[in-house]
């Protein structure tokens, strides 16, 4: 189906939308013969076109009348012509005889209405240019663009050129007015950011160290002995050491570049107060292990959205996406260093019917979520190092702790030794982290060095431009600019493959006019080379579709029997063996129930092989609404049918045959008048999986139990293992 292209738009709404409404019906059409919609539903689409035809020549028409279009004569045969057809090409649509000649008048329409606007419509461009100070869609002209038009519309290009006075220089002055302020604002944000980011170095050192205390604190608390209590001292020296550190430098930032994290730093402020009270607390074990986590993580994260809220207050695309990747990384050391407590605490617990056990589990997806992040924010260079960073040594003991735990298999389990496997994994993290500060600072630098050196070279180039300028002042005029401006647009839009920039043709006959012309001229043939593209891959489209229903139809064909739609014998064997083969391989059961029509001789002669066949297909429907979507029913003789019934033991088929007679004896059919009611007989055999292979050797068996079924009086079932 065709999509609607904006260049075929005529610039008057309403004739346009009769345009897209046209379009609609056909592909409506389309869609409905590829549907195989009904003869109704057919007829009520032509229903609409016929009469949406008439709508619209009619306003198109009077449109003209009112615009004084020269050619409307003309306009209005081609409009009698086509209607006139309208009904031609209903009758041939509905004697086509296929599908793909069906669509095939569908494209014939789509192509009759591009053409229409095309080659016919776009004429009416023609009046909408003497229409000044009008509106073209919809709103009034302003009294500037009326002058302009006007300007435009009677000097030439060469006239408009001596016209011009001081509009380019104006112009230029205020655009370099706009870039040298954007250049100066961007020269202070990133200003802003340096100053900033200066504090994140010493955000990692904190966020590190107070991460390594909560891990040991975990241990301390969780362990009966004193194992941990030496190196968590040592930690402790280490985080105030780092606490002093951030204190000092965020003093010596300017107040007034702190107004966005000012919450933070003032929680900050407020947790490490608290801290050494807390420590105590721990000492005396007078809190639990998650009361100690959820205090640590409060003072981390609120330490961490720092960087969040410095790269939210960036607008450099370069830098905000480095702290972007850091604020992710600090954020997933974080979920690490959580990971690490609440380890240590299962594992010198052995408990994993606990709070700490959920909450471990909850965090073991937390490197596939920072991937995640990486992939839509970060470079290909970070990723790489972060997958780096996964294949390392300390990572495969990480999981490998992980899946024990995860198991609640913690009794071989060492706690230090998660710790100290874990803690290196961190530290390869924290490396991580240094490289992306490191990488941070660097392209701060570079970035206020970029912007003075591309400030100096733009002040020179302006000043270049100033003195051309002046000194060709006299040659430039502002209608020239307007034109120029609309065919540099033009232009740029044809080359992005933009069908609807249209240049309206101008009074004049100079160098400009003839590129205005040509520049039309190429759209037109493009735009129209783009409708029949599209019509091709449609028609295209409908061949396939036609060879696939084709095809289908055939395969079909191929499979089943032509009288009963059942499973012919050549199927019947391909679908047997690959049964027998699936049942073989694991050891499911498999049953197969021949069955025959008793006395079928006897209803071909009494009531005719017509009457007979009416029986088999009868016999066979039965037969095919008893089964089951993964059973099988086929015809392999003439009055002779089996069934493969899947996963089904001896059992289960008995049952099976049995309500499958008792459908056949319930059933009736009337023939010539005459209520004919039939019976069958059922023999049955079980795939031994064990001892057999083949198809032939179940079927001789199951015809045995037919035969004596015959024997014993027909309309009866017998299972040949039992005979």
């Amino acid at each position: 189906m065709l999509e609607w292209n904006d260049g075929l738009s005529l610039g008057v709404k309403a004739i346009d939308e009769d345009h897209k409404k046209l379009l609609e019906i056909i592909n409506r059409l389309s869609k409905a013969i590829d549907e195989n919609a009904t003869e109704d539903v057919l007829e009520g689409i032509f229903s609409d076109l016929n009469e949406y035809v008439s709508l619209h020549f009619a306003r198109e028409e009077l449109y003209m009348q009112q615009n004084k279009y020269q050619d409307i004569e003309e306009h209005k045969k081609q409009h009698d012509s086509f209607a006139a057809k309208v009904p031609e090409i209903k009758e041939k649509f509905f004697h086509a005889k296929d599908y793909a000649g069906a669509q095939e008048i569908a494209a014939f329409l789509t192509d009759w209405l591009v053409n229409h606007i095309i080659n016919e419509d776009m004429q009416i461009i023609e009046t909408l240019k003497n229409r000044n100070c009008k509106q073209m869609q919809e709103g009034k002209r302003s009294f500037l663009k009326c002058v302009i038009s006007k300007t435009t519309d009677i000097l030439s290009f060469n006239k408009r050129i001596f016209l011009s006075v001081f509009i380019p220089l104006s112009g230029m002055f205020i655009l370099s007015y706009f870039i040298l302020y954007g250049y100066y604002n961007n020269y202070t944000n990133i200003k802003d950011t340096s100053r900033l980011s200066s504090i994140i170095y010493d955000i990692s050192e904190l966020t590190h160290s107070l991460q390594a205390e909560r891990g040991l604190s975990s241990g301390h608390l969780s362990s009966e002995h004193s194992k941990f209590e030496l190196s968590l001292q040592e930690q402790r020296k280490d985080v105030d050491k780092n606490i002093k550190a951030f204190a000092g430098k965020i003093q010596t930032i300017n107040p007034d570049k702190l107004a966005s994290i000012h919450t933070c730093i003032h929680r900050f402020h407020s947790e490490i107060i608290s801290l050494d009270d807390f420590r105590s607390r721990i000492d005396k074990r007078e809190i639990s292990q998650s009361e100690m986590i959820v205090y640590y993580r409060g003072i981390v994260e609120n330490i961490i959205d720092i960087t969040s809220k410095i790269e939210i207050f960036n607008l450099n695309k370069k830098i905000s996406a480095t702290l972007d990747t850091l604020s992710n990384i600090l954020h997933y050391k974080e979920q690490i260093g959580l990971k690490r407590a609440y380890g240590t605490i299962l594992i010198e617990k052995k408990d994993t019917a606990n709070e700490d056990f959920i909450a471990f589990i909850q965090l073991l997806n937390a490197k596939e979520i920072l991937l995640h992040k990486l992939e839509h924010t970060s470079s290909k260079k970070y990723i790489e190092i972060y997958k780096e960073i996964q294949k390392s040594n300390p990572e495969k003991t990480v999981v490998s702790y992980e899946e024990k735990m995860k198991n609640r298999d913690m009794q071989d389990l060492d706690s230090k030794a998660w710790f100290l496997a874990i803690s290196q994994y961190i530290n390869k993290i924290y490396s991580f982290e240094k490289e992306l500060i490191q990488e941070l600072e660097t392209t701060i630098q570079d970035e206020i060095n970029r912007t003075v050196d591309d400030f100096i070279v733009l002040m020179l180039y302006l000043s270049g431009i100033a003195f051309i300028t002046l000194a060709l002042l006299y040659i430039f005029r502002a209608s020239t600019q307007k034109q120029i401006d609309e065919l540099t647009n033009a232009m740029i839009d044809l080359s992005k493959g933009g069908r609807n920039f249209r240049l309206i043709k101008l009074r004049t006959k100079d160098d400009i006019a003839k590129i205005h012309d040509a520049y039309e001229l190429t759209r037109l043939k493009l735009l129209k080379g783009d409708i029949y593209r599209q019509l091709y891959l449609n028609k295209k489209e409908i061949e396939i579709k036609n060879h696939e229903r084709e095809n289908a139809k055939l395969e079909t064909a191929a499979f089943l029997d032509y009288l009963t739609k059942t499973t012919n014998r050549r199927k019947f064997e391909q679908l047997a063996k690959t049964e027998l083969a699936r049942s073989s391989r694991y050891k499911t059961d498999l049953s197969f129930l021949l069955l025959d029509l008793d006395y079928f001789k006897n209803i071909n002669d009494t009531y005719g092989h017509a009457a007979g066949d009416d029986v088999l297909k009868h016999f066979a429907n039965i037969c095919k609404d008893a089964i089951r979507n993964i059973d099988t029913v086929a015809r392999i003789g003439g009055e002779e049918f089996v069934i493969m019934l899947a996963q089904t033991n001896e059992e289960n088929a008995l049952l099976f045959a049995g309500r499958l007679l008792e459908k056949i004896n319930n059933s009736e059919m009337k023939i010539n008048g005459d209520t004919l009611k039939y019976t069958a007989s059922i023999g049955i055999s079980i795939f031994d999986y064990k001892n057999e292979t083949e198809l032939k050797t179940i079927l001789d068996r199951a015809d045995k139990a037919l035969y004596e079924a015959k024997k014993s009086g027909r309309n009866c079932i017998k299972v040949y293992k039992n005979l």
